[in-house]
């Protein structure tokens, strides 16, 4: 037998193993799958009585499986990737809270947080800034190495494009973009934002600094956004990081 006959002999059985290999793969991951779903349908049977399980559950029954005290209109009812049913502050109620906070500068109560919300929301869509923040927040963006536009905040609180550059680079774009959207970003910079407790149904502090983020999001039910900035008065953080996780999530 000849070098060139051994050869195509040696490709063709490990194209074979190839494939035998890929046959075995194969049927344990169908097994796997099939396994996985007889669980799922298994669990299912075995809990769709349950009350976290019920197709129509109330806020009021779920409160009372969960040994939740707070007032039932902070909730809704969320459901989870295996069909359980659970509890959720309204996303409208986490945007007010955080809101009302950021203009009291100190915690809200929840009496307070439709009048607060309803006379200082900014009017405009864009970019807005928090009146504490906006030094802090102009010099994060103009000092930054990611941008070659020059930005101002005018005297409502947003931030505009002073002077374009020719260079502009994808940065400049997404702010300048967002600038012109439909939407509005309100940003504040501190070490924590007021947030409400699922179980307590309770304004408290959520202290996203200590836990090593850049930022906190609080999204609204139109697509607006509430997004604190670490202060980073430690300077533990780089400035070019923090902005362009800003930048990502605007």
């Amino acid at each position: 037998m000849n070098k060139r006959i051994k050869i195509i002999i040696l490709i063709i059985a490990i194209i074979i193993f190839i494939a035998i290999i890929r046959l075995i793969i194969l049927k344990i991951n169908l097994e796997n799958k099939s396994n996985k779903e007889e669980w799922n349908n298994e669990f299912y049977e075995a809990n769709k009585n349950e009350v976290n399980y019920k197709d129509s559950v109330t806020v009021n029954e779920l409160k009372e499986e969960m040994g939740i005290k707070a007032d039932s209109d902070l909730y809704e009812v969320s459901k989870e990737y295996d069909g359980r049913k659970t509890l959720n502050i309204k996303p409208n109620i986490l945007y007010k809270v955080a809101f009302a906070g950021i203009v009291k500068k100190s915690k809200p109560v929840f009496e307070e947080i439709d009048e607060i919300f309803n006379n200082e929301y900014p009017k405009k869509n864009g970019i807005w800034i928090s009146e504490q923040a906006r030094e802090h927040f102009l010099k994060l963006v103009n000092e930054s190495t990611n941008t070659n536009t020059a930005y101002i905040i005018d005297e409502e609180g947003y931030l505009k494009v002073k002077e374009k550059n020719e260079k502009i680079n994808e940065f400049d774009k997404k702010l300048e973009n967002t600038i012109n959207s439909n939407n509005t970003i309100i940003v504040d910079i501190n070490s924590f934002d007021y947030d409400v407790d699922t179980v307590t149904g309770e304004i408290v502090e959520y202290p996203f600094e200590q836990l090593g983020d850049y930022i906190d999001i609080i999204n609204n039910d139109n697509n607006d956004k509430i997004i604190v900035i670490i202060a980073n008065k430690s300077k533990k953080y780089s400035s070019n990081d923090i902005f362009k996780e800003f930048i990502d999530n605007i």
